[in-house]
């Protein structure tokens, strides 16, 4: 069963899920970046999304894949199971806290217990 707090929408052959709560403070952090005029929350969420632009609003901690500078995040399954990839913060303590928590939603979703994540600076 889904929370009541989290939205579920499908929209142009995607499905965008998400807590409202948890998407409000990162649109209004930059609200020229993700809020146009008249756009809904969903119509803002999908529109930056469309671009590859969601890297904040999956909890990644940069907005895109090529923001520089920025940590690199790699998650592994045991010793040398690549599994997942995605750009942070420069700052490896911020992008250590995200890759942490979204190593962790393999952990539950999986029920793994040998989940671990690497850094590398990109400059």
């Amino acid at each position: 069963m889904i929370p009541a707090d989290v939205e579920v929408h499908a929209r142009d052959g995607n499905l965008f899920i998400y807590r409202i709560n948890e998407v409000i403070p990162i649109l209004e952090a930059d609200s020229q970046f993700y809020q146009k005029a008249g756009e809904s929350i969903l119509d803002s969420v999908a529109r930056v999304s469309a671009t590859g632009q969601n890297g904040e609003l999956l909890g990644y901690g940069a907005r895109s894949l090529l923001e520089r500078p920025a940590q690199e995040v790699r998650i592994f399954k045991g010793k040398d199971l690549f599994m997942y990839y995605f750009v942070s913060d420069s700052d490896s303590e911020h992008a250590a806290r995200f890759a942490a928590e979204r190593a962790t939603d393999f952990e539950l979703a999986f029920g793994w217990d040998d989940v671990r994540f690497e850094l590398n600076e990109l400059k």
